[in-house]
């Protein structure tokens, strides 16, 4: 969830590196979600870095009477995306996220979190994903896993391990 506070908010209007960098830190899951949303993935890194060149540039422009920061950011990066996908002859209509997702993006930090988690998962293996997901998605123990699995109780903890690892490197991407 996006959490700005007044003082930060000030210096972000004002320009302020420091403050710039925190609030824009807090969109980096949202845009990567897109990525992931309009199958974009190896470009996350020219979109967030156009995202935030755009949000600096048209900073004077934000208005608070016409909506909230974190939906002005958000479509501006919506807006990016879909400008890259015209360029590179991907674009889809059925693929543009509407105005009403954006929106929720921005509040419900599960839906962009589930995009990923969805995409991460395609890179584990069967049993790693088994393992991670009765662990993660059912919280049951590695223990019980073990039990119910016939698996042993070492490969199972080896197994999350080398999930967790995977899992945490996709989502640094």
């Amino acid at each position: 969830m996006i959490n700005i506070d007044s003082k930060t908010l000030r210096k972000f209007l004002a320009r302020d590196v420091d403050s710039f960098l925190k609030i824009m830190f807090q969109f980096d899951n949202i845009i990567k979600a897109m990525c992931y949303r309009y199958n974009m993935h190896s470009s996350y890194e020219d979109i967030l870095n156009e995202v935030y060149t755009k949000v600096w540039m048209e900073l004077d422009k934000y208005d608070k009477k016409r909506g909230k920061l974190n939906v002005w950011i958000t479509t501006i990066a919506n807006n990016i995306c879909k400008n890259y996908l015209k360029k590179q002859n991907y674009y889809d209509k059925n693929v543009i996220l509407s105005n009403e997702m954006i929106e929720n993006m921005c509040h419900d930090p599960k839906v962009f979190d589930r995009l990923i988690y969805e995409e991460s998962l395609k890179d584990l293996t069967e049993l790693e994903t088994f393992v991670f997901e009765k662990k993660i998605k059912y919280g049951l123990s590695i223990k019980k896993i073990s039990t119910e699995s016939n698996i042993e109780y070492n490969k199972c903890i080896s197994l999350y391990k080398s999930s967790l690892k995977k899992f945490k490197k996709i989502k640094k991407v």
